[in-house]
């Protein structure tokens, strides 16, 4: 997984991804294999939380920025700041700063969830 725009703008950088050098040959060449036939290695699955949230941040972000349709008994600004409680979340998981923040966290997660098929435009 390559660092780009919305997860620099976060500050993280390509230790927090699994794409880094490996020292093991034999592990490395067993990633290489399970990449090419499933796209993605095992290193994904050890901390599943953190790869989901990989993928939605930065896809939540730009749905942020671009959207331009909110769900029916909502007001934009709402959506707006229901969208925002979400990125916030991804974005803590992300940093693996949840400490102190646990109830916003838990918040954005669960808007995620009832949300989750109102996320389109």
């Amino acid at each position: 997984m390559a660092i780009h725009y919305y997860e620099r703008e976060l500050g993280l950088t390509e230790e927090y991804f699994w794409e880094r050098p490996e020292r093991n040959e034999i592990r490395a060449s067993l990633w290489k294999e399970q990449r090419e036939k499933y796209g993605f290695d095992a290193r994904e699955t050890w901390e599943l939380y953190y790869t989901i949230a990989a993928f939605i941040y930065p896809r939540l972000k730009m749905f942020q920025a671009k959207s331009f349709s909110y769900p029916t008994g909502l007001t934009s600004e709402e959506w707006s700041e229901m969208v925002g409680k979400m990125v916030y979340a991804f974005g803590r998981i992300l940093k693996e700063d949840t400490e102190g923040h646990w109830g916003e966290v838990e918040e954005g997660l669960n808007l995620f969830c009832e949300y989750f098929f109102d996320l389109c435009d």
